[in-house]
Protein backbone atom coordinates (compact mmCIF):
# COMPACT_ATOMS: atom_id res chain seq x y z
CA UNK A 1 0.00 0.00 0.00
CA UNK A 2 1.27 3.17 -1.10
CA UNK A 3 1.77 5.89 1.69
CA UNK A 4 -0.72 8.74 1.80
CA UNK A 5 0.10 12.10 -0.23
CA UNK A 6 1.54 15.01 1.82
CA UNK A 7 -0.87 17.76 1.29
CA UNK A 8 -0.94 21.50 2.66
CA UNK A 9 -3.84 22.47 4.71
CA UNK A 10 -4.67 24.74 1.77
CA UNK A 11 -4.54 21.13 -0.35
CA UNK A 12 -6.39 19.61 1.89
CA UNK A 13 -9.37 21.82 2.01
CA UNK A 14 -9.69 21.97 -1.44
CA UNK A 15 -9.74 18.04 -1.60
CA UNK A 16 -12.81 18.33 0.72
CA UNK A 17 -14.67 20.67 -0.65
CA UNK A 18 -14.55 18.93 -4.17
CA UNK A 19 -15.84 16.14 -2.34
CA UNK A 20 -18.92 17.77 -0.03
CA UNK A 21 -19.13 21.58 -1.79
CA UNK A 22 -22.55 22.50 -0.14
CA UNK A 23 -21.05 21.40 3.69
CA UNK A 24 -21.62 24.26 6.41
CA UNK A 25 -17.96 24.12 7.15
CA UNK A 26 -17.22 26.98 9.40
CA UNK A 27 -20.21 28.40 11.80
CA UNK A 28 -19.97 31.24 13.77
CA UNK A 29 -23.25 31.87 16.54
CA UNK A 30 -23.72 35.51 17.25
CA UNK A 31 -24.88 37.00 20.46
CA UNK A 32 -28.16 38.01 18.23
CA UNK A 33 -28.92 34.49 17.64
CA UNK A 34 -28.53 34.68 14.51
CA UNK A 35 -25.48 32.75 12.27
CA UNK A 36 -22.87 33.44 9.68
CA UNK A 37 -22.48 29.96 8.04
CA UNK A 38 -19.90 29.36 5.24
CA UNK A 39 -19.92 26.36 2.62
CA UNK A 40 -16.84 24.30 1.12
CA UNK A 41 -17.31 25.82 -1.89
CA UNK A 42 -17.58 29.67 -0.28
CA UNK A 43 -14.04 28.76 2.12
CA UNK A 44 -12.28 27.23 -1.12
CA UNK A 45 -12.98 30.65 -3.17
CA UNK A 46 -12.74 32.98 -0.76
CA UNK A 47 -9.44 32.07 0.89
CA UNK A 48 -8.25 31.44 -3.14
CA UNK A 49 -9.02 35.57 -3.27
CA UNK A 50 -7.17 36.32 -0.35
CA UNK A 51 -4.17 34.07 -0.92
CA UNK A 52 -4.17 35.78 -4.56
CA UNK A 53 -4.15 39.38 -3.00
CA UNK A 54 -1.74 38.48 -0.06
CA UNK A 55 0.64 37.03 -3.01
CA UNK A 56 0.97 40.18 -5.05
CA UNK A 57 1.58 42.65 -1.82
CA UNK A 58 4.67 40.11 -1.36
CA UNK A 59 3.60 37.60 1.24
CA UNK A 60 4.98 34.17 0.97
CA UNK A 61 7.75 31.59 2.69
CA UNK A 62 8.62 32.92 6.11
CA UNK A 63 6.30 35.94 6.07
CA UNK A 64 3.84 36.32 9.41
CA UNK A 65 0.97 37.71 9.04
CA UNK A 66 -1.38 39.32 11.86
CA UNK A 67 -4.80 38.85 12.09
CA UNK A 68 -5.99 41.24 14.06
CA UNK A 69 -9.78 40.52 14.31
CA UNK A 70 -12.62 39.13 16.60
CA UNK A 71 -13.42 34.90 16.47
CA UNK A 72 -15.46 34.81 13.16
CA UNK A 73 -15.48 32.90 9.96
CA UNK A 74 -13.69 35.96 9.04
CA UNK A 75 -10.80 34.19 11.20
CA UNK A 76 -10.57 31.27 10.15
CA UNK A 77 -10.78 32.16 6.24
CA UNK A 78 -7.94 34.35 6.59
CA UNK A 79 -6.14 31.79 8.16
CA UNK A 80 -6.53 29.57 5.46
CA UNK A 81 -5.73 32.44 2.80
CA UNK A 82 -2.11 32.68 5.03
CA UNK A 83 -1.58 29.33 4.84
CA UNK A 84 -2.52 29.21 0.67
CA UNK A 85 0.03 32.23 0.00
CA UNK A 86 2.65 30.71 2.48
CA UNK A 87 3.26 32.64 4.77
CA UNK A 88 2.74 32.19 8.62
CA UNK A 89 -0.40 33.46 10.45
CA UNK A 90 -0.61 35.56 13.70
CA UNK A 91 -3.73 35.52 15.69
CA UNK A 92 -3.64 38.30 17.66
CA UNK A 93 -6.33 40.13 20.72
CA UNK A 94 -9.28 42.07 19.08
CA UNK A 95 -9.17 43.97 22.29
CA UNK A 96 -5.24 44.52 23.41
CA UNK A 97 -4.62 47.69 24.37
CA UNK A 98 -3.29 50.68 21.76
CA UNK A 99 1.10 50.05 23.41
CA UNK A 100 0.84 45.85 23.19
CA UNK A 101 -0.78 45.50 19.64
CA UNK A 102 2.26 47.79 18.52
CA UNK A 103 4.51 45.84 20.55
CA UNK A 104 3.93 43.03 18.72
CA UNK A 105 3.23 44.37 15.21
CA UNK A 106 6.53 45.78 15.70
CA UNK A 107 8.30 42.12 16.32
CA UNK A 108 6.06 40.64 13.36
CA UNK A 109 7.67 43.09 10.78
CA UNK A 110 4.75 42.37 8.50
CA UNK A 111 4.28 43.42 4.96
CA UNK A 112 0.45 43.07 5.71
CA UNK A 113 -2.34 43.14 8.43
CA UNK A 114 -5.69 41.60 8.02
CA UNK A 115 -8.48 43.51 9.72
CA UNK A 116 -10.11 45.82 9.54
CA UNK A 117 -8.97 48.92 11.37
CA UNK A 118 -6.45 51.35 10.42
CA UNK A 119 -2.85 50.62 11.49
CA UNK A 120 0.69 51.76 11.35
CA UNK A 121 1.03 48.72 8.70
CA UNK A 122 -1.34 47.94 5.65
CA UNK A 123 -3.93 46.25 6.21
CA UNK A 124 -6.35 44.03 4.58
CA UNK A 125 -10.34 43.24 5.61
CA UNK A 126 -10.62 40.13 4.79
CA UNK A 127 -14.61 40.40 4.81
CA UNK A 128 -14.45 42.51 1.62
CA UNK A 129 -13.20 39.35 -0.48
CA UNK A 130 -15.47 37.08 1.03
CA UNK A 131 -17.79 37.62 -2.49
CA UNK A 132 -15.92 38.14 -6.04
CA UNK A 133 -14.82 36.52 -8.87
CA UNK A 134 -13.91 32.85 -9.24
CA UNK A 135 -10.08 32.12 -8.19
CA UNK A 136 -8.26 29.36 -8.60
CA UNK A 137 -5.50 28.52 -5.93
CA UNK A 138 -2.10 29.54 -5.94
CA UNK A 139 -0.04 27.33 -8.16
CA UNK A 140 2.38 25.65 -6.95
CA UNK A 141 1.31 25.05 -3.42
CA UNK A 142 2.82 26.92 -1.06
CA UNK A 143 4.44 25.14 2.41
CA UNK A 144 4.17 27.93 5.41
CA UNK A 145 7.29 27.75 7.65
CA UNK A 146 7.16 28.98 10.61
CA UNK A 147 3.84 27.05 10.64
CA UNK A 148 2.45 29.71 13.02
CA UNK A 149 3.41 32.77 15.35
CA UNK A 150 1.25 32.94 18.72
CA UNK A 151 1.36 36.22 20.87
CA UNK A 152 2.26 35.91 24.86
CA UNK A 153 3.12 38.12 27.55
CA UNK A 154 4.43 35.29 29.46
CA UNK A 155 5.30 36.36 33.27
CA UNK A 156 7.62 39.48 32.16
CA UNK A 157 4.37 42.19 30.25
CA UNK A 158 6.83 42.30 27.26
CA UNK A 159 5.54 41.72 23.80
CA UNK A 160 6.73 38.26 22.94
CA UNK A 161 6.15 35.77 20.11
CA UNK A 162 6.59 32.23 20.18
CA UNK A 163 7.12 30.96 16.10
CA UNK A 164 6.21 27.02 15.85
CA UNK A 165 9.26 25.96 13.61
CA UNK A 166 8.53 23.56 10.40
CA UNK A 167 6.22 22.97 7.67
CA UNK A 168 2.86 22.76 7.59
CA UNK A 169 2.73 19.52 5.48
CA UNK A 170 1.08 16.54 6.64
CA UNK A 171 -0.29 13.36 5.18
CA UNK A 172 -3.73 13.57 3.66
CA UNK A 173 -6.46 11.86 5.93
CA UNK A 174 -3.89 11.02 8.70
CA UNK A 175 -3.17 14.06 10.48
CA UNK A 176 -0.96 13.59 13.22
CA UNK A 177 -2.28 16.17 15.74
CA UNK A 178 -6.37 15.25 14.65
CA UNK A 179 -5.37 11.64 15.36
CA UNK A 180 -3.83 12.75 18.85
CA UNK A 181 -7.05 14.17 19.20
CA UNK A 182 -9.00 11.84 18.16
CA UNK A 183 -10.80 14.39 15.78
CA UNK A 184 -12.25 11.89 12.61
CA UNK A 185 -13.51 13.03 9.19
CA UNK A 186 -16.58 15.34 8.91
CA UNK A 187 -16.76 15.89 12.47
CA UNK A 188 -17.69 19.07 14.18
CA UNK A 189 -15.97 20.57 16.75
CA UNK A 190 -17.16 23.53 19.25
CA UNK A 191 -14.58 25.96 20.65
CA UNK A 192 -16.59 28.37 22.58
CA UNK A 193 -12.96 30.30 23.37
CA UNK A 194 -11.50 32.48 21.27
CA UNK A 195 -9.50 31.83 18.51
CA UNK A 196 -6.52 33.99 19.13
CA UNK A 197 -5.41 31.66 21.93
CA UNK A 198 -3.27 28.12 20.76
CA UNK A 199 -6.02 26.00 21.99
CA UNK A 200 -9.04 26.65 20.01
CA UNK A 201 -6.87 28.25 17.03
CA UNK A 202 -4.80 25.03 16.90
CA UNK A 203 -7.38 22.74 17.83
CA UNK A 204 -9.64 24.21 14.45
CA UNK A 205 -6.92 24.53 12.25
CA UNK A 206 -6.05 20.64 12.30
CA UNK A 207 -10.02 19.79 12.75
CA UNK A 208 -10.38 21.42 8.73
CA UNK A 209 -7.04 19.83 7.98
CA UNK A 210 -8.70 16.14 8.86
CA UNK A 211 -11.83 17.40 6.90
CA UNK A 212 -14.14 18.26 9.82
CA UNK A 213 -15.82 21.48 10.58
CA UNK A 214 -15.55 24.08 13.05
CA UNK A 215 -18.44 25.76 15.32
CA UNK A 216 -17.62 29.14 16.82
CA UNK A 217 -19.42 32.04 19.19
CA UNK A 218 -18.82 35.49 19.03
CA UNK A 219 -18.16 35.29 23.01
CA UNK A 220 -18.98 32.70 25.61
CA UNK A 221 -22.31 32.04 27.73
CA UNK A 222 -23.01 29.15 29.28
CA UNK A 223 -26.67 29.09 28.34
CA UNK A 224 -25.64 29.70 24.63
CA UNK A 225 -22.98 27.20 24.99
CA UNK A 226 -25.30 24.43 26.06
CA UNK A 227 -28.44 25.28 23.43
CA UNK A 228 -25.85 25.22 20.78
CA UNK A 229 -24.76 21.93 21.36
CA UNK A 230 -28.58 21.01 20.92
CA UNK A 231 -28.88 22.85 17.55
CA UNK A 232 -25.73 21.98 16.35
CA UNK A 233 -24.69 18.58 17.31
CA UNK A 234 -20.80 18.87 17.36
CA UNK A 235 -19.14 15.26 18.48
CA UNK A 236 -15.74 17.45 19.90
CA UNK A 237 -15.90 20.16 22.64
CA UNK A 238 -12.67 22.22 23.04
CA UNK A 239 -13.19 23.51 26.26
CA UNK A 240 -11.51 25.30 29.60
CA UNK A 241 -12.26 24.81 33.25
CA UNK A 242 -14.02 28.37 33.65
CA UNK A 243 -16.39 27.61 31.05
CA UNK A 244 -16.98 23.60 32.59
CA UNK A 245 -17.71 25.37 35.92
CA UNK A 246 -20.34 27.99 34.20
CA UNK A 247 -22.05 25.13 32.50
CA UNK A 248 -22.48 22.90 35.33
CA UNK A 249 -24.37 25.43 37.05
CA UNK A 250 -26.77 26.01 34.37
CA UNK A 251 -30.41 25.25 35.66
CA UNK A 252 -30.31 23.06 32.34
CA UNK A 253 -27.41 20.93 32.86
CA UNK A 254 -28.78 17.76 33.42
CA UNK A 255 -31.90 17.92 31.08
CA UNK A 256 -30.10 19.49 27.96
CA UNK A 257 -29.68 17.14 24.61
CA UNK A 258 -25.75 16.74 24.51
CA UNK A 259 -25.96 12.92 23.67
CA UNK A 260 -23.64 14.00 20.37
CA UNK A 261 -20.43 14.66 22.29
CA UNK A 262 -18.01 11.94 21.83
CA UNK A 263 -15.04 13.71 22.86
CA UNK A 264 -13.80 16.63 25.51
CA UNK A 265 -10.61 18.44 25.76
CA UNK A 266 -10.42 20.71 28.60
CA UNK A 267 -6.92 22.59 28.86
CA UNK A 268 -5.46 25.92 29.22
CA UNK A 269 -6.08 26.02 33.55
CA UNK A 270 -5.87 24.01 36.14
CA UNK A 271 -9.56 21.91 36.76
CA UNK A 272 -11.09 21.88 40.15
CA UNK A 273 -12.09 18.60 41.43
CA UNK A 274 -15.90 19.26 41.45
CA UNK A 275 -16.16 20.29 37.99
CA UNK A 276 -14.14 17.56 36.53
CA UNK A 277 -16.44 15.02 38.69
CA UNK A 278 -19.28 16.84 36.98
CA UNK A 279 -18.60 16.59 33.82
CA UNK A 280 -17.32 13.08 33.79
CA UNK A 281 -20.47 11.99 35.99
CA UNK A 282 -22.39 13.38 32.56
CA UNK A 283 -20.02 12.23 29.95
CA UNK A 284 -18.28 9.33 31.08
CA UNK A 285 -14.63 9.13 31.60
CA UNK A 286 -13.79 7.93 28.43
CA UNK A 287 -15.21 11.01 27.03
CA UNK A 288 -13.84 14.22 29.56
CA UNK A 289 -9.98 14.25 27.79
CA UNK A 290 -7.16 16.65 29.77
CA UNK A 291 -4.06 17.86 28.05
CA UNK A 292 -1.05 19.52 29.36
CA UNK A 293 1.14 21.30 27.07
CA UNK A 294 2.60 24.58 26.21
CA UNK A 295 2.64 26.66 22.38
CA UNK A 296 6.48 26.19 22.75
CA UNK A 297 5.53 22.19 21.95
CA UNK A 298 7.71 20.88 24.64
CA UNK A 299 5.99 17.76 25.77
CA UNK A 300 2.55 17.04 26.55
CA UNK A 301 0.44 14.45 28.73
CA UNK A 302 -3.31 13.29 28.44
CA UNK A 303 -5.09 12.00 30.70
CA UNK A 304 -8.87 10.36 30.48
CA UNK A 305 -11.53 10.73 33.53
CA UNK A 306 -10.90 7.40 34.37
CA UNK A 307 -7.28 7.67 34.80
CA UNK A 308 -8.25 10.91 36.79
CA UNK A 309 -10.38 9.22 39.16
CA UNK A 310 -7.58 6.50 39.81
CA UNK A 311 -5.17 9.37 40.21
CA UNK A 312 -6.89 12.49 41.05
CA UNK A 313 -4.96 15.80 40.55
CA UNK A 314 -3.03 14.58 37.46
CA UNK A 315 -2.61 16.09 34.29
CA UNK A 316 -1.88 12.73 32.68
CA UNK A 317 0.57 10.50 31.26
CA UNK A 318 3.48 11.75 28.96
CA UNK A 319 2.56 10.82 25.54
CA UNK A 320 5.28 10.87 22.85
CA UNK A 321 7.03 12.74 25.73
CA UNK A 322 9.81 11.94 28.16
CA UNK A 323 9.51 13.43 31.29
CA UNK A 324 12.42 14.82 33.32
CA UNK A 325 12.15 16.37 36.98
CA UNK A 326 15.23 18.26 38.48
CA UNK A 327 16.24 20.12 41.53
CA UNK A 328 17.61 23.51 41.67
CA UNK A 329 21.06 21.98 41.16
CA UNK A 330 19.70 20.43 37.94
CA UNK A 331 20.11 17.00 38.95
CA UNK A 332 17.41 14.53 38.57
CA UNK A 333 14.76 13.51 41.44
CA UNK A 334 13.43 10.62 41.67
CA UNK A 335 9.29 9.88 41.51
CA UNK A 336 7.05 11.63 44.33
CA UNK A 337 9.75 14.54 44.60
CA UNK A 338 8.53 17.57 43.69
CA UNK A 339 10.85 19.92 41.20
CA UNK A 340 10.86 21.80 38.09
CA UNK A 341 9.33 20.05 35.02
CA UNK A 342 11.75 19.69 32.05
CA UNK A 343 10.18 17.63 28.74
CA UNK A 344 11.26 16.72 25.23
CA UNK A 345 8.59 15.40 22.59
CA UNK A 346 9.48 12.87 20.59
CA UNK A 347 13.22 12.54 21.08
CA UNK A 348 14.20 15.90 19.68
CA UNK A 349 14.33 19.59 20.69
CA UNK A 350 11.23 21.99 21.03
CA UNK A 351 9.99 23.05 17.53
CA UNK A 352 9.97 26.50 18.42
CA UNK A 353 11.69 30.68 18.24
CA UNK A 354 10.99 33.38 20.19
CA UNK A 355 11.03 36.69 19.28
CA UNK A 356 11.55 39.58 21.95
CA UNK A 357 12.11 36.74 24.97
CA UNK A 358 15.62 34.45 25.20
CA UNK A 359 15.06 30.96 24.94
CA UNK A 360 13.92 28.33 27.29
CA UNK A 361 16.46 26.61 29.94
CA UNK A 362 17.76 23.79 28.40
CA UNK A 363 19.17 20.69 30.35
CA UNK A 364 20.55 17.50 28.76
CA UNK A 365 19.71 16.28 25.61
CA UNK A 366 17.16 18.84 24.47
CA UNK A 367 14.83 18.70 27.46
CA UNK A 368 13.04 22.23 27.63
CA UNK A 369 11.47 24.07 30.66
CA UNK A 370 8.72 26.53 30.58
CA UNK A 371 8.76 26.92 34.57
CA UNK A 372 6.11 24.69 35.92
CA UNK A 373 6.85 23.03 38.87
CA UNK A 374 5.66 18.97 39.64
CA UNK A 375 6.39 15.48 40.10
CA UNK A 376 5.77 12.27 38.74
CA UNK A 377 4.11 9.32 40.33
CA UNK A 378 5.28 5.63 40.24
CA UNK A 379 2.96 5.29 38.06
CA UNK A 380 4.21 7.17 35.58
CA UNK A 381 1.37 10.12 36.12
CA UNK A 382 1.92 14.06 35.92
CA UNK A 383 0.85 16.59 38.58
CA UNK A 384 1.54 20.44 38.59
Amino acid sequence: MSAPAMVTIGEALSHYAQLRPDEAVLICAKQDGSADEVSRAQLEQWSNRLAEALINAGIGRGDLVPIDLPTSTTFLAATIGIFKAGGSPMPMSYRLPEHERNGLLALAEPKIVLGNRTLEYPTLDPESMREGAPCEAPEPARVSSPIKALASGGSTGKPKLILTTGELLQPLGQIPVAMMLRFQEGDLKFSPGPLYHNGPFWFSVNMLFCGGRVLLNERFTADQCLALIERYRPQVLNLVPTMMQRMLREPNWDTADLSSVRVIWHLAAPCPAWAKQGFIDRFGGKVVLELWAATEATGLTVLDGDEWMAHPGSVGKPFGTEILIVDENRNPLPAGEVGEIFTRFAGVPAPYEYRGSKPLEVVGDGFASVGDLGWVDDDGFLYL
